[in-house]
């Protein structure tokens, strides 16, 4: 009896520590590099509409209602961000030269309520569709752990160029990067 109950505990305390490893494994800090899949995801638009990633690129969600693949900029900012401020001005003036019809942008506000978001926007004068991650999900699928944080995703749904923090060249990477994609 007294060897069983040791087998038993020994057993328990063998599946709480592969347990304890999923979990731990779990928790690391992920990290997206140029050719790996996109996370998928579904955020809300500060309209209360749902927008899908896989509406825009890779395996389209909806290919009979849209046939259009696109190569899709996703930059993630906060209304608190001094660089975020210089960045979106130059993720306006690339989405207007590159169009709509190839290329859409999106700036993903992280953890911010939706009234802040919009009353920034607004004072700000940008213009591009924002997302909102309320609770950082999004974020943290895409190993995002400061901001400005851009990726760059290609019409098949692959990573195909990303940046942490603000850089001078940053308006000049962005398009060699999607001068690449469009070639």
């Amino acid at each position: 009896m007294i060897k069983k109950m040791t087998v038993g505990v020994f057993g328990v305390l063998i599946m709480i520590v592969a347990l304890g490893t999923r979990v731990t494994i779990a928790q690391q800090e992920v990290e997206l590099a140029v050719g790996d899949a996109a996370p998928t995801f579904v955020l809300r638009d500060m309209q209360d509409d749902d927008v899908f990633l896989r509406d825009f690129c890779g395996q389209l969600r909806q290919p009979w209602k849209n046939k259009t693949k696109h190569v899709v900029i996703l930059s993630f900012f906060t209304s608190y961000c001094k660089p975020c401020l210089k960045e979106i001005p130059e993720l306006q003036k690339i989405a207007a030269e590159f169009g709509e019809n190839d290329l859409k942008v999106f700036l993903v506000n992280l953890k911010e309520d939706k009234e802040l978001v919009q009353k920034y926007i607004a004072e700000k004068g940008f213009t591009l569709p924002v997302l909102l991650d309320r609770y950082g999900m999004i974020a943290k699928k895409y190993g995002v752990t400061s901001v400005p944080r851009i990726f760059i995703i290609d019409k098949e749904g692959n990573i195909a160029w990303l940046t942490k923090g603000y850089d001078e060249k940053l308006a000049e990477n962005i398009h060699q990067a999607l001068n690449e994609l469009f070639e």
